[in-house]
């Protein structure tokens, strides 16, 4: 019975076993501002997934050369990913944050670890989240792009942002809106394009991306960031 719903949920990911996916984040006012790269794998029942991204131009200089690295473990299931582990660090002049999750299904907890680092270990702070969720961020987007055809519009909760702040929202652009939205992009007439609306601390932010036929993101455009104003984000190679 396990092997049978590994099969399946082996189905579901395309057959994809791994796979590295890298793409240029650009203003149109100030050029290239940052590279993403997003390794995953997926084997023998389980998931390991790593997205790292910097900044360059002018926003490595706002943001004091900032880094940030996420890495997520966990198992595949019938129903998509579970998250076991999750790791987000993020570095500037030197100085790291680094955010430890872990996943506990059967209690339904996830206990959560904040340690700083300015070249040795000055705080660690402990405490079991409010909330439980059984995918992070990475694992989320993981289930929603990189499953072989596009994701299903809905409201999903992560891990990695505070359940207060409400659910990610992913949905169907109206027609209207996509048409522009492939025109500013270049992109084909027919793609999809699915709006995701992330909540955060200071109100929710939207997200324009275009998917090829496997469901993966190839573009996305988003407004609104403070100094910068555009952004987009583009593949780059296949």
């Amino acid at each position: 019975m396990g092997r049978l719903v590994i099969a399946l949920a082996l189905t579901v990911y395309g057959f994809i076993s791994a796979e590295t996916i890298r793409y240029e984040v650009r203003s149109p006012l100030f050029g290239k501002l940052g590279d993403v790269r997003l390794d995953y794998r997926l084997a023998k029942g389980r998931y390991e997934a790593t997205l790292e991204a910097a900044t360059r131009g002018i926003a490595k200089t706002l943001t004091r050369h900032r880094r940030d690295r996420y890495r997520s473990v966990g198992t595949i299931t019938s129903r998509g990913l579970r998250s076991s582990r999750y790791e987000a660090q993020m570095e500037k002049k030197g100085k790291r944050e680094i955010t430890d999750y872990r996943f506990e299904p059967p209690r339904r907890i996830v206990k959560h670890k904040i340690r700083h680092k300015h070249g040795k270990l000055d705080k660690d702070t402990r405490e079991t989240l409010p909330y439980y969720s059984s995918r992070d961020v990475l694992a989320l987007y993981l289930d929603l792009f990189c499953r072989g055809r596009p994701p299903r519009p809905g409201s999903y909760y992560a891990v990695g942002i505070k359940r207060r702040y409400g659910p990610i929202r992913i949905a169907t652009t109206p027609p209207k809106k996509a048409r522009s939205i492939r025109r500013k992009l270049d992109a084909p007439k027919e793609a999809p394009v699915m709006t995701l609306v992330i909540p955060g601390k200071k109100g929710s932010h939207t997200l324009y991306t275009i998917l090829d036929s496997r469901g993966f993101v190839t573009r996305a455009y988003t407004v609104a960031i403070p100094v910068v104003g555009t952004l987009i984000l583009r593949r780059i190679g296949k």
